[in-house]
C-alpha cells in the first residue's frame, strides 16, 4: 500500500487546523453578548388612543420584550396595555394640574436609575435593546415611576382635590379651640375618626395579651420620632395650631402628655377622597378609545374589575 506523501499530510494538517479555528470561533461567538432583538418601529398601527395619543402594536412589542428581559415573565396583552394606559393617563392628569414631567427631570431620573441599579447586567441588556428606539427606555422604565409617584402625591396633598377634607378640618379646628370638650364629644359622635395614642402602648386587640417588650419599645421610639417631626411646637394640653396634612386624612391633634420618655395625644381625622374614586372622576374627563377589535376583547376580559376597564367600556 502506498503511504500518504508529505504534501498529503500537510493538507490534512491544515484542514484539521481550519476545523479547530471554526469550532473555537463558534464557541467565542456563542459565549459573547446576545445580540438585541430588532423590532420594526414602522409597525405603528394604533391599538388604543388616549387623549389623541396612540398606543401602537410596536409599543406593545417593545413592552413585551422589556418584561422578558426583566425576568422572563410573559405578561398577557391586557397587562402590557394596562401599564401603558396608567402612564399615558397619569401624564395627561399631571399636565392638567400643571405638574407634567420635564425633559431634565426625566434625564436626571434615568441617570439615577442607572447609577443605583442593583442588577447591572439586566439593566445593561434592557438599555442595549430599548435604546435602539429613541425614547423607549424612558417610556417603559423611567417615566412610569415618575408618573406614579407624582400622581399619588398630587392626589394626596393637592388642596383643590382634597378641598372638602381641608375645609372640614379647618372648621373642626375652630371648634376644638373654642370648645374644651371637643375631642371627648368627637370620641362619642365619630369613634371611627377619633384616636388616642400613647407611645408606651403598642397597637393590638384591646383585650389581647400584652405586646412583647421589643414591640412596645419600637412603637414608643417611632411615635416619639413622629411627634418630633409633626408636633415639635405643641406642648402638653395644647392643640396644634393648624390642621395636619398626613397620609389619607387631614387631622386635628391635641397633646395630652409629653416628656423625654413618652407622649400621649388625641386626634380627630377628616378622611380625604380615596385614590380610586378620584382617578375614576378624572378618567371621565379624558377621551379613551380602543381601536383594535382583538385588543378590545382582550381588554374587556382583563380589565373588567379595573377603573380603566370601567372607563373604556362603561356599558
Amino acid at each position: 500500500m502506498k503511504r500518504p506523501g508529505l504534501s498529503a499530510l500537510l493538507v490534512m494538517g491544515v484542514a484539521a487546523i481550519g476545523i479547530m479555528i471554526v469550532l473555537v470561533a463558534s464557541l467565542v461567538t456563542s459565549a459573547g453578548p446576545e445580540l438585541p432583538v430588532r423590532l420594526n418601529p414602522e409597525e405603528g398601527d394604533p391599538l388604543v388612543r388616549i387623549a389623541g395619543k396612540d398606543i401602537t402594536r410596536f409599543h406593545m412589542k417593545v413592552a413585551r420584550r422589556y418584561h422578558e428581559l426583566r425576568g422572563g415573565y410573559k405578561m398577557p396583552d391586557y397587562g402590557l396595555i394596562r401599564e401603558m394606559l396608567e402612564r399615558a393617563v397619569g401624564e395627561e392628569i399631571l399636565r392638567k394640574y400643571g405638574r407634567g414631567l420635564g425633559p431634565q427631570e426625566i434625564a436626571a431620573e434615568r441617570a439615577r436609575m442607572e447609577r443605583e441599579s442593583r442588577d447591572r447586567d439586566t439593566q445593561r441588556k434592557i438599555i442595549h435593546e430599548l435604546d435602539q428606539y429613541p425614547g423607549m427606555f424612558e417610556m417603559f422604565v423611567v417615566r412610569p415611576a415618575l408618573v406614579n409617584n407624582r400622581l399619588h402625591d398630587l392626589q394626596t396633598h393637592d388642596r383643590t382635590i382634597q378641598k372638602e377634607a381641608f375645609e372640614k378640618a379647618e372648621a373642626g379646628l375652630k371648634e376644638a379651640l373654642r370648645e374644651e370638650d371637643y375631642f371627648r364629644r368627637m370620641k362619642l359622635e365619630a369613634p371611627e375618626r377619633y384616636a388616642r395614642v400613647d407611645s408606651r402602648v403598642a397597637p393590638g386587640p384591646p383585650d389581647g395579651p400584652p405586646q412583647p417588650a421589643e414591640m412596645v419599645e419600637q412603637h414608643n421610639k417611632g411615635t416619639m420620632e413622629w411627634v418630633s417631626k409633626y408636633l415639635s411646637r405643641v406642648g402638653p394640653n395644647e392643640i396644634r395650631p393648624e390642621p395636619l396634612d398626613f397620609g389619607g386624612a387631614v387631622m386635628i391633634v391635641k397633646m395630652i402628655e409629653r416628656d423625654g420618655t413618652h407622649v400621649i395625644y388625641e386626634q380627630v381625622a377628616f378622611p380625604k377622597v380615596g385614590f380610586v374614586p378620584w382617578l375614576e372622576s378624572e378618567l371621565k374627563q379624558i377621551k379613551g378609545e380602543v381601536l383594535d377589535p382583538a385588543i378590545r376583547e382582550e381588554l374587556k376580559k382583563g380589565l373588567k374589575d379595573s377603573p380603566y376597564g370601567r372607563w373604556l367600556f362603561p356599558d
